[in-house]
């Protein structure tokens, strides 16, 4: 299989590369986290700080784009917050909820199962205390990516000031390092790149609203408490895809079912759930995002995971962006088209119709 040395060596290099390449991502996560962050919403904003260069200085119109993009996080994160404050109020509440579910169970199991209370309360302790013990590890480890998160969040906005502020010299940059004869092909693939992910940006920052409001309303007519809270928090971990919305579905499924005594309410917040996530997934996204590179659901998934392994929640949520500017990338070379079109969902093209054959003349 591998008589030719040469070709032998280029696929050693080629798979030296390839792991020295994911080891420098994982090692250098820390900083490469809040760079890649800060390059696609540098993308994404582009287009209004040029804009507003028009008529005041690149630096001034950097900073109230940032200073725009701050105070609407921040009015979000406080009402995200309120949400939370009030909920923690109730948690006592919430506590007796579980213990009188936790005492109908019992009975139940006693009733049914012919287990004695003793048993069970023993079953019961070593599952609480197991609970428990993930329940400290979770916090722990929540904790560390809130410091995380904050850290990112104070450094973003400086590389997005100096990204955009020196984002000529990037570009010349590439152009003066790259051949001659490929510097048309790269000015394309850099122009695109900024519409790609302006597309992806500003497409799921409206399907979020969107989808939202639907969820509020929705569990607004179904009855459920802090609607609000649960219909924002489902549409942000939509960012996440296919897990971020079945994480938040289910926790809002479990708080309907502790904290109300009919059955209708969980299945409610289901059926709102799955309305809403039929509307985003055929009409909502398909008509927003309509010009956004379509990723082929099994490369999503997988990068997705690789993302999560290599950079954490982060690393799942932009690992979508980096997928769709990769699969463009490919498409505009032409050696690596193929492996576009692998990442994508575009169809094979329909074979033509094979001409009728006239039935032949028995008598010739």
């Amino acid at each position: 299989m591998f008589q030719n040395p040469a070709r032998l060596n280029q696929l050693t290099n080629a798979l030296v590369g390839v792991l020295a390449f994911f080891t420098l991502l994982y090692l250098g996560r820390s900083l490469l986290i809040p760079l890649t962050a800060s390059a696609i919403l540098s993308l994404a904003i582009y287009p209004l700080v040029a804009l507003l260069e028009r008529k005041m200085h690149r630096g001034i119109a950097i900073l109230l784009v940032l200073f725009l993009i701050i105070c609407m996080l921040s009015a979000i994160i406080t009402l995200i917050a309120l949400q939370i404050s009030s909920f923690v109020k109730d948690l006592p509440l919430l506590e007796q909820k579980i213990a009188d579910l936790l005492l109908s169970l019992q009975d139940f199991v006693d009733n049914t199962l012919q287990i004695d209370p003793e048993r069970q309360f023993s079953l019961l302790r070593d599952n609480i205390m197991s609970f428990f013990n993930t329940g400290i590890n979770i916090v722990g480890t929540t904790i560390n990516i809130t410091s995380g998160i904050l850290f990112y969040l104070f450094m973003m906005p400086v590389y997005i000031f100096f990204m955009i502020y020196y984002r000529e010299i990037w570009s010349n940059f590439l152009l003066e390092v790259s051949p001659r004869q490929h510097r048309p092909l790269l000015s394309e693939i850099l122009a695109k790149m900024n519409l790609v992910v302006r597309n992806y940006v500003g497409g799921m920052f409206l399907v979020i609203i969107i989808v939202s409001i639907l969820n509020t309303i929705g569990f607004l007519i179904v009855g459920i408490q802090y609607a609000l809270f649960f219909g924002t928090l489902i549409s942000f971990l939509a960012i996440i895809p296919y897990f971020g919305i079945f994480l938040a579905s289910t926790l809002a499924v479990l708080y309907a079912f502790i904290t109300k005594d009919s059955l209708w309410y969980p299945a409610g917040v289901l059926i709102v759930n799955s309305v809403v996530q039929f509307l985003e997934a055929n009409f909502i996204t398909p008509s927003i995002m309509r010009q956004q590179v379509q990723l082929n659901p099994l490369i999503a998934i997988t990068g997705l995971l690789f993302g999560g392994f290599l950079w954490g929640v982060m690393g799942m949520i932009l690992s979508i962006p980096c997928l769709a500017i990769l699969k463009m990338i490919l498409d505009n070379i032409e050696p690596f088209r193929p492996y576009g079109r692998l990442m994508g969902v575009e169809k094979p093209p329909k074979k033509s119709q094979p001409t009728p054959q006239l039935p032949e003349n028995p008598d010739n």
